[in-house]
């Protein structure tokens, strides 16, 4: 499994959690009407990442 250090966020509204792996992207653009869902939503991403269910 490759490592996790950080998450990238890009200007076209993407969060990914490796710098290497653009199928890893996640598109939050929708989420931006109410950003209070970003945090569980992106952790739900990392722990999919993490997990090897992405």
């Amino acid at each position: 499994m490759e490592g996790f250090w950080s998450l990238r966020v890009d200007h076209a509204g993407g969060i990914k959690p490796c710098l290497l792996r653009d199928d890893l992207r996640m598109d939050i653009r929708p989420l931006l009407a109410d950003p209070e869902k970003i945090p569980a939503a992106v952790a739900r991403h990392v722990a999919a990442f993490t997990e090897g269910t992405l």
